[in-house]
């Protein structure tokens, strides 16, 4: 038997190549990461160095600013009235030390000395590793502004350029912003106490004036000069002088001005020799509608209304013009007395309008009620405001007499009392007519009087009509005559005045302060007249 001989195939071979070929390949992969994170790393590494350099270059110019600024305490080294010179490190920079800074384009250092017109220094410190522009701003607000630009490089065309910024703004050394000739002594510093003035009043009144304090809160002395924009904002004084750590008091005041409305001004303080000139002050003036303010008599409101009742004589005093409106009523007259039939009192005259009144004091005098009669009622007396009067009413008479007429005296009508016959007559109205039984009513401020009833049953005359007014807050009649007597019945009165008696008995008296006529008597005494009275009224808010 022949042998045979069998190879054995490995078919697995290739698997393991496949394996070492892609553990490789992720070992490159990884090994490549790493190496780029490395390299990134490196970098980000490479620009935080750089981008301190930058910020520590922008640190020290900052620090190199200040000190200079603030190192004299006379005299800043970047102020602008002369130049200055600084040294820090190796830097000196300023008169005789020219530089040139690296800026785009290039400029010159300047160390102070600008003048109004260029507050600004700027300089350039150089390090052993980059860097610092530095710009110093004197303000006229008094504040300073430094801006410190540190670089990396000072080569303004280099690739990998870092720059950092550092800036401060502080008050301080108000005094050294301006100066003749770099003397920071003779600087001050205006300080007000107030910039914004309010003022109040009513047209045709001046309000009280208003203080300012003027500071110096600087370290030099300055004069100042003041004026206002307006022709009726006034400032006293309009000049002076003020020495450092003192003051001086403004006064500030506004003329009356007659149109409401609001009305505005500028105060401006002036001073060469201050950091801060000029300063202003707004003044803002309101002006309302004008109001009536007085004093006297019994005083109420109503509405808008202030009222002033006079129940007696005495002074109406003005302490702001205006227009007041007014209400008069004379005294009532009294009433007869009678047998057979007396007439009643006349009304008090009444008169009412409106007049302009300025700042003075206005006698009010009352007109009192007439006396109830025998034959005849007594007259009432006048009442009168600023010459303005009106007449008491006549008296009535006795039986068969006639009415008294009215006449005029003081400058106001008089009215007409009842008549026992014959009415009397006034300017405005008459008395009633009178006979055997029941005599006449009395004429009042408003109508005249009735006649008496001659027959049964007997009835005395009305009382004549008053005059209606709501000047005191409520509508209230004023005038009316007083009522006859009769044999019967009594005469009816309104309006203040009084009734009649009736058969027998005395006649009523006419209400005070409402000006009405005494009612006539039987047998009995007439009533007396009511007193007058004075209303006057304004608005007053």
């Amino acid at each position: 038997m022949q042998n045979r001989k069998f190879k054995k195939i490995n078919n697995k071979r290739g698997v393991t190549l496949l394996i070492a070929i892609v553990v490789t390949s992720m070992m490159l992969m990884v090994s490549f990461v790493v190496a780029n994170v490395a390299l990134k790393q490196l970098v980000l590494a490479d620009a935080g160095v750089e981008s301190q350099y930058a910020f520590y270059n922008a640190d020290s110019g900052a620090d190199c600013a200040v000190y200079w600024d603030i190192k004299n305490s006379t005299v800043s080294q970047f102020a602008t009235s002369t130049a200055g010179t600084i040294t820090c490190g190796s830097n000196t920079i300023g008169v005789g030390n020219p530089q040139t800074v690296s800026t785009v384009p290039s400029v010159s250092a300047l160390i102070g000395g600008g003048g109004n017109s260029n507050p600004t220094s700027i300089f350039q410190l150089d390090f052993a590793k980059g860097c610092a522009i530095v710009r110093v701003t004197k303000q006229n607000n008094g504040y300073t502004t430094v801006d410190s630009r540190g670089y990396n490089t000072c080569n303004t065309s280099a690739i990998k350029r870092y720059e950092r910024g550092i800036t401060l703004t502080y008050e301080g050394n108000n005094n050294l912003i301006y100066g003749s000739s770099g003397n920071a002594s003779s600087i001050g510093h205006i300080q007000l106490s107030s910039t914004a003035l309010s003022f109040s009043a009513t047209a045709g009144n001046t309000p009280a004036a208003q203080n300012v304090t003027i500071q110096n809160t600087g370290v030099g002395a300055y004069s100042w000069t003041g004026s206002a924009d307006q022709s009726w904002c006034h400032i006293s004084p309009t000049s002076g002088s003020i020495n450092a750590g003192s003051s001086a008091t403004l006064s500030i005041s506004v003329d009356a001005i007659g149109s409401a409305g609001t009305y505005n001004c500028t105060v401006t303080i002036t001073s060469t020799n201050a950091d801060n000139s000029p300063q202003t002050i707004s003044v803002t003036y309101t002006v309302s509608t004008a109001f009536t303010c007085a004093s006297g008599g019994t005083v109420t409101t109503s509405g808008n209304y202030k009222i002033h009742t006079f129940t007696a004589s005495g002074t109406f005093t003005v302490t702001c013009p205006g227009t007041v409106e007014y209400l008069i009523v004379g005294g009532g007259a009294g009433g007869a007395a009678g047998t057979s039939g007396g007439g009643g009192g006349g009304g008090g005259q009444v008169k009412s309008g409106s007049i302009a009144v300025s700042v003075t004091s206005y006698t009010v005098t009352l007109g009192n009620g007439g006396g109830g009669g025998g034959n005849y009622g007594s007259a009432g007396g006048a009442s009168s405001f600023n010459s303005i009067s009106s007449a008491g009413g006549s008296g009535g008479a006795y039986d068969d007499l006639n009415g008294v007429s009215g006449t005029i005296g003081g400058g106001g009508g008089a009215w007409a009392g009842g008549g026992g016959s014959n009415p009397g007559t006034g300017t405005v109205s008459r008395g009633g007519y009178g006979d055997t039984n029941a005599g006449g009513g009395g004429g009042g401020a408003g109508g005249n009087g009735g006649n008496g009833v001659n027959a049964n049953p007997y009835v005395g005359g009305t009382g004549g009509a008053g005059v209606s007014s709501s000047i005191s807050g409520s509508s209230i009649c004023y005038g009316g005559g007083g009522g006859g007597s009769s044999y019967n019945n009594s005469g009816p009165a309104s309006c203040g005045g009084g009734i009649g008696a009736a058969n027998a008995g005395n006649g009523a008296a006419g209400t005070a302060n409402r000006g009405g006529g005494g009612g006539a008597g039987r047998f009995g005494s007439g009533g007396a007249g009511g007193k007058g009275v004075v209303i006057i009224r304004y608005i007053y808010q």
